[in-house]
C-alpha cells in the first residue's frame, strides 16, 4: 500500500513537469525570449522603469518621489503648470498632490532624459492635461501628440486654466 501511494504521489509531481524536462522545451523558449528582445530593440527606446512613493507635489508640474532611501525631485516632461500668482497656480499643485501623494507610482525615464509618472498605467502629465490644469510646455517629447490631444480638448471645453474665469484674471 505504501509503495502504491509512493507512485501515486510521484506521477502525481512529476507528470506536470514533463514538458519541462523535454530539451526541445527549453531550445523553443530561449528562441522565443531572444526574438522578443531583439524585437523589444528594434521598436523602443530604452525606458528605466523605477517603482517610487510620491512624497510630496511642490508644483503642479513637479514631485518628490522616494525611491527606496532616496528621494529624488522630478520635473515632469511636457508640461508646464501656472505659477504665482497665476490663475489655479494653487489649484494646479492641489490637483498633482492629490493624484499622486502618497501613491505607489512608476518613474518612467527614456534615454533623451524625459521622466513621467505612471499611476495604475496612467501618465499623471495627461492627467493634468485631460483637467485643464497645466499647459504643454512646447518641448518634442515621445507623448506630444497624446498631449496636444489633452490640451485640446481642455481648450475646447473651457476647462481649469481655459475657463473664462482664468481669461479674465490673467487679463487684468
Amino acid at each position: 500500500m505504501k509503495r502504491l501511494l509512493l507512485i501515486i504521489a510521484l506521477l502525481v509531481v512529476v507528470i506536470p513537469f514533463t514538458p519541462f524536462l523535454k530539451k526541445d522545451y527549453w531550445q523553443k523558449k530561449e528562441i522565443q525570449i531572444h526574438a522578443d528582445e531583439r524585437r523589444n530593440e528594434r521598436n523602443q527606446e530604452k525606458v528605466n522603469r523605477i517603482h517610487g512613493t510620491i512624497m510630496s507635489a511642490p508644483t503642479g508640474d513637479s514631485v518628490i518621489i522616494r525611491l527606496g532611501v532616496e528621494k529624488l525631485l522630478v520635473n515632469l516632461t511636457g508640461i508646464k503648470a501656472p505659477e504665482f500668482p497665476e490663475c489655479l497656480a494653487q489649484e494646479s499643485r492641489n490637483g498633482l498632490s492629490s493624484l499622486l501623494v502618497d501613491k505607489d507610482v512608476i518613474l518612467e525615464e527614456k534615454e533623451k532624459g524625459n521622466k513621467y509618472i505612471l499611476i495604475d498605467d496612467q501618465d499623471a502629465g495627461a492627467l493634468m492635461l485631460w483637467r485643464g490644469l497645466v499647459k504643454i510646455d512646447g518641448s518634442e517629447h515621445e507623448k506630444q501628440n497624446e498631449y496636444n490631444s489633452r490640451e485640446l480638448r481642455s481648450k475646447e471645453q473651457g476647462i481649469g486654466i481655459w475657463s473664462e474665469a482664468c481669461e479674465q484674471i490673467d487679463s487684468i
